[in-house]
């Protein structure tokens, strides 16, 4: 019988918690409507983009 990857789907807030403490930190989860996705890092272009973003709006008003 051939395995496959074990089905994420109608987990609550509680199964999430628990799902998480027991991985890796590197490795990241969200939960959304009862399915588990696994989180992919950022990539430097997104980096730079959030960096732009906040850089504006901390130019647009410094007391932020």
């Amino acid at each position: 019988k051939k395995m496959g990857a074990r089905e994420l789907a109608n987990y609550s807030y509680e199964d999430y918690l628990e799902i998480t403490s027991t991985t890796p930190q590197n490795e990241r989860y969200e939960l959304i409507f009862g399915y588990i996705y696994a989180m992919g890092g950022a990539s430097a272009v997104h980096q730079d983009v959030v960096l732009n973003i906040a850089s504006f709006f901390k130019n647009f008003n410094p007391k932020c």
